[in-house]
């Protein structure tokens, strides 16, 4: 029958074995802290709030005594000065306010702090002796006082007050603080054997309890739960790690376990073919065909969600490519004006790209059509600055800068040379070495200038010779 319960049905009945378990032990363990809270509060109530409050009674009374010797100074013989000029009856008043108060203290230790007949014996005992202290010692010396007879007042103190406090009085307050100091102990031993038996009941039951869990949790969790169990474990271990070529088998497929096993085999065949189609989009990709896609109709749940992001990423991709190459597209056939729409997030390199692009040549073409104009309009002397150029664009204007040079500076000899011509100057020629064209037409102008000084010393000569034969 034990077999045939679901794995819920075996842990709900653990958990239900335990937890009654845990609560017998919890129970008992309350029972036993109630039993010590109430030793702890009659230890405290009883024993040292009375200690306290008997103490409090004795000092009142040793403060009341010390009144009667403040009283005593205003003795005239002994020429005291009060500044405030109070009389007997302050002190009297202070000494009736201590009595009140030592009463109600009294009586709050006699109604909340005794608990045996002993100690109300004792207490009946000490308040007779206070009683009679006070009538047949106090309130004498009190009437001597306002009386103003402070000598025999003053005998009367020494003589039988002070011993009648310390031999009647003062010996059963201590009485009454070692009783207490005496119950104490009683309640302290009778707390200690009550922790002894609940430690000892607590630790027996933990004991039993670790034992029935162990037994319970063996039968339970070890043959029922733990293997199947460590095997799907392995498999998500597996999963976990990219690694889906594995195999999980349930002995119940009706049970916890064995549903557990066809969920993991439902993600691992999900995964599989996830991956595969992955890998078949890839592979016609690389090989140019991009139109590829996941088939996501394929696919269930998230997984489909999941096909149809990996589809639209991939599109989104191409489709940012396509309008980047279209505009490239545009550059190629001289329309340096084709708009780029503005990409979103880090795509938006892509339109930084295509503008830095549309930028340089942009200034490449200003460039070139400045020295186009500048040269017709016969500023030969005009240059493009390359510094505001980079890369290979740097190299087109310097090259067309020297290509300039390499044309202006043989035009300025032949410039330089024509101008001295006609200044009458046959003596220049052109300077520099050049090659090809130049170089013809170097030697064309040196050539002409030549057959010119030769032309001219000719003419020279002749003139000469005919001066001569006129002369003759």
């Amino acid at each position: 029958m034990f077999r045939k319960l679901t794995i819920s049905a075996r842990l709900y009945g653990l958990m239900g074995i335990l937890s009654l378990t845990l609560i017998g032990v919890g129970m008992a363990g309350i029972n036993g802290m109630q039993k010590l809270t109430v030793d702890m509060e009659d230890m405290y109530q009883l024993n040292l709030k009375g200690s306290a409050s008997l103490g409090e009674i004795e000092v009142l009374l040793n403060q009341n005594i010390i009144e009667i010797f403040d009283g005593m100074q205003h003795d005239p013989r002994l020429a005291q000065t009060f500044a405030d000029g109070h009389g007997v009856d302050r002190h009297v008043g202070r000494m009736e306010a201590r009595t009140a108060e030592i009463n109600q203290i009294f009586d709050t230790y006699v109604r909340e702090m005794v608990a045996t007949d002993a100690g109300r014996q004792a207490a009946a005992e000490l308040d007779a002796a206070r009683q009679a202290f006070v009538n047949e010692h106090m309130a004498p010396l009190v009437t001597m006082m306002e009386n103003g007879d402070y000598d025999r007042a003053s005998r009367a103190l020494i003589a039988r007050t002070l011993p009648a406090f310390r031999g009647e009085v003062v010996p059963r307050i201590d009485a009454m603080v070692e009783q207490k100091a005496v119950y104490a102990g009683d309640q302290y031993e009778h707390a200690l054997e009550e922790y002894q038996a609940q430690r000892w009941f607590t630790i027996i039951a933990i004991t039993i309890g670790v034992l029935l869990a162990g037994f319970l949790g063996w039968v339970v969790i070890a043959r029922s739960f733990a293997r199947p169990v460590n095997e799907v474990v392995a498999a998500a271990n597996k999963m976990a790690a990219g690694d889906f070529d594995f195999e999980v088998h349930a002995a119940n497929s009706e049970d916890e376990v064995g549903k557990l096993v066809t969920a993991v085999n439902s993600v691992q065949h999900s995964v599989q073919g996830f991956i595969g189609q992955m890998s078949h989009m890839s592979s016609e990709h690389d090989k140019g065909d991009i139109d590829v896609m996941i088939a996501a109709e394929d696919f269930e749940g998230d997984y489909r969600t999941m096909a149809e992001g990996v589809n639209g990423m991939v599109n989104g991709h191409i489709a940012v490519k396509k309008k980047a190459m279209a505009c490239v597209a545009e550059f190629g056939r001289g329309n340096f004006e084709a708009e780029l729409e503005k990409f979103p997030g880090k795509k938006r390199f892509i339109n930084d790209t295509i503008e830095k692009v549309r930028e340089n040549l942009k200034a490449l073409i200003v460039d070139a059509n400045m020295l186009s104009e500048a040269a017709l309009a016969g500023k030969l002397a005009t240059r493009a600055d390359a510094k505001r150029h980079e890369g290979d664009f740097r190299k087109i204007v310097e090259g067309v800068n020297a290509t300039l040079d390499a044309v202006v500076v043989p035009v300025n000899e032949v410039k330089r040379v024509m101008v001295a011509l006609s200044e009458g100057d046959l003596t220049q020629k052109i300077q520099g070495n050049y090659q090809g064209d130049f170089k013809v037409l170097q030697e064309a102008v040196d050539d002409s200038i030549d057959k010119l000084n030769s032309l001219i010393s000719g003419i020279k000569g002749s003139a000469d010779a005919i001066n001569t034969a006129a002369k003759e």
